[in-house]
């Protein structure tokens, strides 16, 4: 789930400035994550739908946080660093 949450910020940072419009709210898309290759995951692939990414965009931007910053809080090295200090609270949902 955090490859296709980081596919999607990344995809919007890439947009030049926009106002929101009512069409923002509807947008969906659906990207393919492809596993790396190995022979139990030949066929495996996964989906992940990302809803209304200019809206969440938006709203960062409103509060501040940069792309970078909201990346850093959900990726993965967030969540190494939960468990090595004993802090799996994070995990719980």
């Amino acid at each position: 789930m955090i490859f296709g949450i980081s596919k999607s910020v990344r995809n919007a940072v890439h947009e030049e400035a926009f106002e929101i419009c009512d069409e923002d709210f509807k947008r969906k898309y659906c990207y393919e994550l492809i596993p790396q290759r190995t022979e139990q995951l030949m066929n495996l692939t996964y989906q992940f739908f990302d809803f209304s990414p200019r809206v969440f965009h938006q709203l960062r931007r409103l509060f501040g946080i940069t792309s970078e910053e909201y990346l850093k809080s959900i990726g993965p090295e967030n969540l190494i660093g939960s468990m090595v200090m004993g802090n799996i609270m994070s995990l719980k949902e």
